[in-house]
Parts: C-alpha cells; sequence; structure tokens
C-alpha cells in the first residue's frame, strides 16, 4: 500500500466496513475515520505515532482518526479483523473525532487485568457475524455492538477528549501529506531532506524535527522504507535482477539494498524471492476458520444472550 492519506467511502445509512484479511505491509498513512485491528491468528507488527507494538492473536488495537500508523506482519500468515467507523459530519459517530485513545491506561489496566477484554472480542466478533450475515435487522445489531464496543472504551475511560497537542498535531497532516505525496513520486530519484526543504520552503533543522515529530521516524528511514516497499512487487518478476530492483527503487547499488531489506525483513531480498508463489498470490489458511479459543460463546445458538449479559455484569 502506498504511503500517505487513505479514505474509504462509507454508505451515508451506514457508517461502518467490517473486513477480514490476512494483512501485508501498509506503509505510513492515515484516514479520517476509527479504525480496529483485530488478530486472529498470527501476529502484527503496529507503529502508531512513533510508538511500536506487537498484536498477537487475541489482541487489538484501537487508532484514531488522523493517528499515522504503519503495518508489517511478521512473516507468517495471519487472520486479522478491521473495522472502521466513519466520524463524518453526517455519521452518527461524528462525536468521536473529538476523542482519542489512551495507550498508557489501556495498556496499564492490561497488564493490571481490569480490561474487559474477553467481553471486548466478543463484541467485536459478534459485529463482523452481523455484518457477514445480512439477516434482517443486520446493521441495527452491527451499529448497537459498535455503540456497546465504544461505550466501554469511554466508560473505562480509554476514549478521552482530545487535548491542544492533538488538535495541533492534526493541524500538521495537511503538510505531511503533500511532503510525504512528493516523496512517493520522487522516491526513485536521488532524494534527500534538504531537497523536500527547498521544495516546500521549510527550514531544514525545522523540517527534520517536525517530520520525525509527527511522523515517528526519520526522514531518511521513512524513505528507505518507501524504497523498500516499492521493490516488493518487483521481486517477484523473475526477469529483474536484485541490482536493477535495488537501481529502479532509488537505491544507489545492490549492496545498499540488499542491506537496507535485510535489517528490516530479516532475510536477503533474493532469499524472500524464493518464497514468493508463481501467481504472486499469498493466501491465509484460515479464510474459512475462526480460532475457537477467541469465537467460543459468540458463534453458539445463545451467544447475543450470553454477551449481553457479560456487558451487563462489567458495567
Amino acid at each position: 500500500m502506498d504511503s500517505t492519506f487513505s479514505e474509504y467511502n462509507f454508505d451515508p445509512h451506514f457508517p461502518i466496513c467490517v473486513q477480514r484479511q490476512n494483512l501485508d505491509r501498509f506503509e505510513l498513512h492515515w484516514h479520517s475515520y476509527i479504525e480496529i485491528i483485530f488478530t486472529l491468528a498470527g501476529s502484527l507488527v503496529i507503529t502508531a505515532n512513533g510508538n511500536t507494538f506487537n498484536l498477537d492473536a487475541g489482541d487489538f488495537c484501537v487508532l484514531n482518526s488522523g493517528s499515522i500508523h504503519s503495518i508489517c506482519h511478521n512473516g507468517q500468515p495471519n487472520d486479522t479483523l478491521l473495522l472502521q467507523v466513519s466520524t463524518s459530519k453526517n455519521s452518527p459517530f461524528f462525536n468521536l473525532g473529538s476523542l482519542r485513545i489512551d495507550h498508557i491506561a489501556y495498556l496499564k489496566d492490561l497488564q493490571e487485568r481490569k480490561v474487559p477484554q474477553q467481553v471486548l472480542q466478543q463484541l467485536l466478533l459478534a459485529i463482523y457475524r452481523e455484518y457477514q450475515s445480512h439477516n434482517a435487522g443486520y446493521e441495527n445489531m452491527v451499529l448497537s455492538f459498535v455503540n456497546m464496543f465504544l461505550g466501554i472504551m469511554i466508560r473505562f475511560h480509554y476514549l478521552i477528549p482530545k487535548e491542544p497537542d492533538d488538535i495541533s498535531y492534526s493541524n500538521n497532516l495537511g503538510r505531511l501529506n503533500a511532503i510525504l505525496h512528493f516523496v512517493d513520486k520522487h522516491y526513485d530519484e536521488r532524494l534527500t531532506l534538504s531537497d523536500i526543504a527547498k521544495q516546500y520552503h521549510i527550514n531544514y533543522y525545522y523540517l527534520s524535527h517536525f517530520f520525525k515529530n509527527i511522523s515517528g521516524v526519520s526522514f531518511q528511514e521513512y524513505l528507505t522504507r518507501v524504497r523498500l516497499n516499492k521493490s516488493m512487487q518487483r521481486l517477484s518478476d523473475p526477469q529483474k535482477t536484485i541490482t536493477e530492483i535495488a537501481y529502479e527503487v532509488g537505491f544507489p547499488n545492490a549492496k545498499a539494498y540488499t542491506t537496507a531489506f535485510k535489517k528490516k525483513y530479516g532475510v536477503q531480498p533474493s532469499k524472500y524471492r524464493d518464497t514468493i508463489p508463481a501467481n504472486n498470490v499469498v493466501s491465509s489458511p484460515y479464510a474459512e476458520t475462526m480460532p475457537c479459543d477467541i469465537a467460543d460463546g459468540i458463534l453458539s445458538d445463545n451467544g447475543a444472550e450470553t454477551l449481553i449479559r457479560s456487558i451487563l455484569q462489567i458495567l
């Protein structure tokens, strides 16, 4: 996936999207909606606003609207639910745009086993099941479960009002977006932070701090990530040599490309190329199944009744 701002066209009458995927690599990007990532199997590495953490099976994270983040798997297939909730002006969830996730409070309670984790997991699975069923009234059921999930997050003070620093952060996204678009267009050229500073008439030192503070990574690290990401599709072409790919994506030589690739992915590009299927399609072995240890209770006939009872007990 290319970097920068991404968006989803929500149905104005049903401002929710639920997807189930074997996630690949998503470089730095952000969007105007809230996104919940729930790992059913496998694991993911999430970098959000400069903080990096692992999502193992059963873990989920909530990403604010405007939160700059990237997603990477650990080389193994994963089975992941993505729940996207619109916070546009016409959405019933518009007020959520003024809230942010308090990761410190959430992680602290998670460590102390104070988070109603099982109930939140069951709600996410119930959302997925109803969304897929298209049974009569499924839209109302999905909206109800989403409201329950978010209501619990607010009740436990994991979703809290944004502060002035958060608003200032959001205002800087437009400038960063322009810079990332420029990089995405010129990544294959000899590109430096000085070039960016001149292009946008910004002081070099200010830009260096600005980029690191907003994106969470240095400009050079980001540029390397983009080039590595662009090289992935080219590696599936057996006619291209490693040296050709290195030059095409902006590395000065094959050695620099190989070193950067191995540092990020733990394997040389030539070895990674050997693992790419002939049709260049990697499917998840979990495509038709849901881990029973996570979904237990929701898939039973009285799952909804059990879920409601569990929610009432924690409130």
